[in-house]
C-alpha cells in the first residue's frame, strides 16, 4: 500500500500536459486486474496519479485487487499442502499474472 500511494504521488506531480487521458472506470478496472503484474502494478498507480484519479477510488480498487490476488494465493498454497509439486501449486501463481497482462492488452485495443 505504501508503494502504491509513492507510485501514485509521483503520477499527481507528473505534469498536466503530459498526463495521458483515460477515462476513470477503466483505469479503476486495469488497477484491479494489474495488481499481480510486476512492473503494470506500478505503472497502473502512476498513471492513476496523472489522470487525477480520487486517491480513495485508487486504494479501493488496488485493496481489491490484491485482496483476490492474495485469495487466490492462499487457495493455491492450501492446494499445494493437499497435494503435490505437480498440482495448482505450480500452476496458479504463474497464470494469475499471464491472465492479467492479457486483460490488459484486451481493454487496451
Amino acid at each position: 500500500t505504501a508503494g502504491t500511494l509513492v507510485g501514485y504521488g509521483i503520477g499527481r506531480l507528473w505534469p498536466r500536459k503530459w498526463a495521458p487521458e483515460f477515462p476513470e472506470s477503466p483505469t479503476l478496472v486495469l488497477l484491479i486486474l494489474s495488481r499481480p503484474v510486476p512492473v503494470l502494478a506500478e505503472a497502473m498507480t502512476i498513471a492513476a496519479g496523472a489522470t487525477r484519479t480520487p486517491v480513495t477510488h485508487m486504494l479501493t480498487a488496488c485493496a481489491a485487487g490484491n485482496a483476490v490476488y492474495a485469495g487466490i494465493l492462499a487457495a493455491d498454497g492450501a492446494a499445494l499442502l493437499a497435494a503435490d509439486w505437480t498440482g495448482p501449486g505450480i500452476i496458479l501463481p504463474l497464470l494469475v499474472p499471464v491472465a492479467g497482462w492479457g486483460l490488459w492488452r484486451w481493454f487496451r485495443s
